[in-house]
């Protein structure tokens, strides 16, 4: 069944939990970084040896028969849509005779930087938007509107660490955060609060905190 959804939230954690979450974020970006890497090497080679018949095979009539859209249909399998539009954006470069360069290992180690500015403090997928806020220790996720993108972006690999790793932080005096959820059945008899979500801290105690 169609559902149009959408939420958004932050969570305000004290300066040693920011820390601690903000880096194991970081080594989970470290080992994305590296299978969108070994990845797009695979499907680029897979394309570069794929003869026009089997390249139209695959596609079939619906897309335009290139090499980037081969390697975009094989990667698609396996990689969500962060991945899947970061590896076409950074990794895929056309050479000569319309054959693939393959992927550079400087841009791999440009996207490994510790800090995350390789990529930058908010890391957003086709629907989805994680940040990290130093300044107030606060971590932002928000979800557009849109058919079921709700469970699409809790099932990418930034949505399934955010909400596994929340219930482990140790809350303490003004922080916590929640997250607001609505969708097109909950409005439809007009407008309503949101549902409240994932609430944790001074949040669960008095309400809305972001």
């Amino acid at each position: 069944m169609s559902c149009y959804c959408e939420e958004a939230g932050s969570y305000v954690l004290p300066v040693g939990e920011f820390k601690r979450l903000k880096k194991a974020f970081v080594v989970l970006w470290l080992k994305e970084c590296k299978r969108m890497y070994l990845t797009a090497l695979s499907a680029i080679e897979k394309a570069n040896k794929a003869s026009k018949k089997q390249i139209a095979d695959a596609l079939g009539d619906y897309r335009e028969c290139t090499r980037v859209n081969y390697v975009r249909h094989l990667i698609n399998a396996t990689l969500d849509d962060l991945c899947t539009d970061f590896v076409i954006q950074h990794y895929v470069v056309e050479g000569a005779a319309g054959r693939l360069k393959k992927p550079l290992q400087s841009v791999l180690k440009q996207h490994q930087k510790r800090d995350l500015s390789g990529f930058s403090t908010s890391i957003s997928g086709l629907e989805w938007q994680l940040g990290f806020s130093d300044q107030d220790c606060r971590i932002i996720w928000r979800v557009d509107n849109n058919n079921r993108s709700v469970d699409r972006a809790r099932e990418s690999f930034a949505g399934k660490w955010l909400f596994s790793v929340l219930g482990s932080v140790k809350w303490r005096g003004q922080t916590g955060g929640e997250v607001l959820y609505t969708d097109e059945y909950l409005t439809e008899y007009g407008p309503c609060d949101p549902d409240r979500r994932d609430v944790y801290g001074i949040n669960a105690k008095r309400g809305r905190y972001f």
